[in-house]
């Protein structure tokens, strides 16, 4: 079972070294709560009801979308340049965008500046920012393959 439910959480955070923190996790509950896991009707479900409760309190805390949302940046800038979007195309997205998101997008594009810099600057919570870049940049994803 323990290969079942490694390869469960493996696919739930694709990272090898997350699974394995959860995964020991899980075994800890079971070891904590083993009087209620010896009585359950079904012991293997409740093994991974635990990796996914464990793994959803991961998420909630952002330990694990943080990092995505870092690869889905990285991947939208590889994507871009390699799509070779015309400047036009570029300029036309950007027009339509508010005053505070194509500063937000040269302060951290054109300027290089981090978002917890730009968090600090801009006098807003870390988290906030970095949910809203995120939300921002796969609206402009999705305006780039409309054209």
């Amino acid at each position: 079972m323990h290969p079942k439910i490694e390869k469960y959480i493996q696919y739930k955070t694709n990272d090898q070294v997350k699974a394995e923190d959860i995964l020991q996790d899980v075994f800890l509950t079971a070891v904590q709560k083993k009087d209620e896991l010896m009585c359950h009707s079904c012991p293997e479900g409740w093994f991974y009801q635990t990796a996914f409760n464990i793994y959803r309190n991961a998420v909630r805390k952002n330990i694990i979308i943080q990092e995505n949302e870092t690869e889905f940046t990285e991947n939208f800038i590889i994507e871009f340049d390699a799509n070779n979007y015309s400047t036009d195309v570029a300029e036309n997205i950007l027009f339509v965008l508010s005053e505070k998101n194509r500063e937000l997008l040269e302060m951290q594009f054109y300027e290089g500046w981090s978002l917890k810099e730009i968090a600090a600057e801009k006098n807003v919570s870390y988290e906030s920012l970095r949910k809203y870049n995120y939300r921002l940049l796969k609206k402009i994803g999705k305006k780039f393959s409309e054209n």
